[in-house]
């Protein structure tokens, strides 16, 4: 049995919530507001990165690197 800190204040908030969560492994279902957030975050997370890989291969390019190295760099970031 795995014991993390997250399931000890699970069982002592609510024990019945940790019997469902990590004895009957029950998901709860999630409210469509909380779904929206999720996709909102994931979109969010992935302009990030694509905003990080653009100035990263700016960078180089601006040192002057291959103009093909960059691109195959591109291609690994990714």
């Amino acid at each position: 049995m795995n014991i993390s800190y997250s399931k000890i204040h699970s069982f002592l908030h609510c024990p019945l919530s940790y019997k469902f969560a990590y004895i009957d492994k029950i998901t709860p279902s999630t409210a469509p507001q909380i779904e929206e957030g999720i996709i909102a975050h994931k979109i969010l997370e992935g302009l990030g990165k694509r905003e990080k890989k653009e100035r990263i291969i700016e960078e180089l390019v601006k040192e002057g690197k291959d103009v093909n190295a960059v691109l195959k760099i591109e291609d690994i970031i990714l």
